[in-house]
């Protein structure tokens, strides 16, 4: 797909000449926002791809590879930029969150549809999955799995490389929260799916926050597990309201010094933030970033890149996915930093071109905008119905 065509796609609900805006909120706002939540699932969807193609890589192997700058460009699997467990677990965290509105869900209910769907995610990788022992659905309501179904989409199914953590904690038939740990692991499964809530509480950054925390808590229930997530959404919610990327992190940092628990994880941003000051470039900052197998250290690689080269989103994602780690976590994290800074047409048309299941992340971005972004406002033909 061209850029060109790509961005001539954007649809807004209904007939443009009936809409009336409410809160003064104006056009061209409204297209910027529809343009960074886009950007933010689609380019996280890319650093993905291209750092998936060298998870498992030796930085070494990495340049054997790829040439001195290290992988630049998707490499193409049956001519697809494959994506890995991280886009799986973020569709199904936006699929949770659809479901849950139209389901009319409270806070609690959005959190159980959100787990619902991790469950499905876990089905196709496992093979079989068991009910819920908390009795929360029942092995049929997994079963029900709107995205499955389509044949566009069985990229879903594919096994990407699952992490342990999510597998044996959607497989144990219980929920980790703040009252129930199932484990000790501070791992970067949580951080790397959690990217759509921050569009469906772009207005609503405490709870967005929280639910980013609660998400991931699901199946990650170290502090630094969790807190990761919760900061992720928070500098995301930052962006789409049109902050910089250094103003979005810096009062991201601010905010969670007040919180006991992020006192560790405030640390290690701030580290992140200083290695970027002082323009250590990679390799050597990963010796102060670490390599993103856990929460902390992807958060701290995205912010790092993201710092560096602010304006430019192919740059910073290049710099995140090459080192010796976790690096389509990484990749992830920031991207979705990236496109929601500088919104989806900052995303290099070659890596959208053959991005697998891009019609789908779009999609999604939409109808979380639509259900969350405009939902206080009633469409018809006649424009706003209070």
């Amino acid at each position: 797909m061209h850029h060109s065509s790509h961005q001539k796609s954007l649809v807004l609900p209904g007939d443009p000449k009936n809409w009336r805006l409410v809160n003064q909120t104006d056009h061209s706002f409204l297209h910027k926002m529809i343009h960074r939540f886009r950007g933010c699932l689609l380019a996280s969807a890319c650093g993905d791809a291209l750092g998936y193609a060298v998870e498992f890589s030796s930085l070494s192997s990495i340049h054997r590879k790829y040439g001195k700058n290290g992988i630049m460009e998707m490499d193409l699997q049956d001519g697809k930029a494959q994506i890995s467990d991280d886009t799986q677990m973020s569709i199904y965290t936006a699929q949770g969150l659809i479901h849950a509105k139209q389901n009319g869900c409270n806070y609690h209910g959005m959190l159980m549809e959100i787990y619902k769907s991790y469950m499905r995610w876990a089905r196709w990788q496992l093979g079989s999955i068991s009910a819920s022992k908390e009795g929360l659905f029942t092995l049929e309501e997994v079963e029900e799995d709107d995205l499955a179904q389509d044949p566009k989409n069985q990229a879903l199914k594919k096994n990407r490389a699952p992490g342990n953590t999510c597998l044996c904690s959607l497989s144990s038939g219980y929920h980790g929260s703040r009252d129930r740990s199932l484990n000790n692991s501070k791992g970067c499964g949580g951080i790397m799916r959690v990217a759509p809530i921050a569009i469906a509480y772009c207005h609503d950054p405490e709870n967005g926050y929280r639910m980013g925390c609660d998400s991931a808590l699901l199946t990650h229930c170290h502090t630094l597990g969790y807190t990761s997530s919760g900061a992720l959404v928070s500098i995301l919610i930052k962006l789409f309201n049109g902050r910089s990327i250094q103003d979005a992190v810096l009062e991201s940092i601010r905010e969670l010094k007040k919180i006991s628990e992020c006192s560790e994880l405030a640390s290690v941003m701030e580290r992140a933030v200083s290695t970027a000051y002082q323009r250590i470039e990679a390799p050597d900052a990963f010796s102060f970033l670490g390599e993103g197998w856990v929460g902390e250290e992807t958060l701290a690689i995205a912010i790092w890149a993201a710092l560096m080269y602010p304006t430019d989103l192919k740059k910073a994602v290049v710099a995140s996915v090459n080192h010796s780690g976790d690096s389509d976590s990484t990749g992830a994290v920031c991207g979705a930093i990236m496109g929601a800074a500088l919104g989806e047409e900052a995303i290099p048309a070659s890596w959208l071109e053959h991005l697998e299941l891009k019609d789908l992340v779009c999609k999604q971005a939409e109808e979380l905008c639509t259900m969350y972004v405009l939902s206080p406002v009633c469409w018809d033909s006649r424009g706003i119905v209070d």
